[in-house]
């Protein structure tokens, strides 16, 4: 699906360009929806990108929920 590759390229550039930016994205993204699973676990990656382990384990832990 095109619209779902795009969706996903744009998650993997925003989180290699501007990781600040990433997180308020999906922090915004769980404050409207806090078990939205693809934001819960793109957050994660984002975290743990930063080497923010322990953030990171936090969010996919609450994608395996």
């Amino acid at each position: 699906d095109v619209i779902k590759k795009w969706k996903v390229f744009n998650y993997k550039k925003l989180i290699i360009l501007d990781i600040p930016k990433a997180i308020e994205f999906f922090k915004k993204a769980l404050s409207i929806n806090p078990n939205f699973v693809p934001s819960l676990y793109h957050l994660g990656l984002v975290y743990h990108a930063n080497r923010q382990v322990y953030a990171a384990i936090e969010q996919f832990s609450k994608v395996l929920k």
